[in-house]
C-alpha cells in the first residue's frame, strides 16, 4: 500500500430489478453516467458494473485493505 493513497472511492452498481429503470449507466473502470434530461458523470477510483460478483469485489478492494491493515495502517470499507 503506497503511503500516498490515503483515500479511494469505489462505485458498484447494483443490478435493477425488472420494475426498474437503468439510469446508471457504466462508461469504463472509473466513470458512471447518470441518465437524465441533462446526464451526469462521476469520476472515481474504480467502479464494478452489475455482473461483478462480491467475491471479485472483495479480492480487488477488501483484499487491499485487508493487507494494508496487517501491515499497520488503519482500513475501513463503508458499504451503502
Amino acid at each position: 500500500m503506497a503511503s500516498a493513497e490515503f483515500i479511494r472511492v469505489t462505485a458498484r452498481v447494483r443490478p435493477a430489478s425488472t420494475a426498474q429503470l437503468r439510469i446508471v449507466n457504466v462508461l469504463d473502470d472509473k466513470t458512471l453516467c447518470f441518465n437524465s434530461s441533462n446526464p451526469k458523470y462521476f469520476t472515481f477510483d474504480s467502479v464494478f458494473g452489475e455482473d461483478v460478483t462480491q467475491t471479485q469485489v472483495f479480492e480487488d478492494i477488501g483484499g487491499r485493505i485487508v493487507d494494508g491493515c496487517v501491515d499497520g495502517y488503519n482500513g475501513t470499507i463503508f458499504a451503502y
